[in-house]
């Protein structure tokens, strides 16, 4: 696997238990419905979410939240 690949599962499973001590439960992980993918569906009793996870090393390139564009948020 690269470690791209490798970095952003790590940011994941840190998003995850993040979501988890705060009291969601998480539903699924990297679900996929045709091309669209959710990185963390998660509820509580009264909230549903789906979190976009990025990982990123360095912002040299662009911050996590530049890279989540208004068309990703649309699918």
């Amino acid at each position: 696997m690269a470690e791209h690949n490798l970095i952003g599962e790590k940011g994941e499973e840190l998003a995850t238990e993040f979501l988890v001590k705060k009291g969601y439960e998480v539903l699924t992980r990297n679900w996929r419905f045709q091309r669209a993918e959710l990185d963390i569906v998660a509820q509580t009793k009264s909230e549903l979410i789906v979190v976009e996870v990025k990982t990123r090393t360095s912002e040299e390139f662009e911050s996590p939240k530049e890279a989540v564009t208004i068309s990703k948020q649309k699918k």
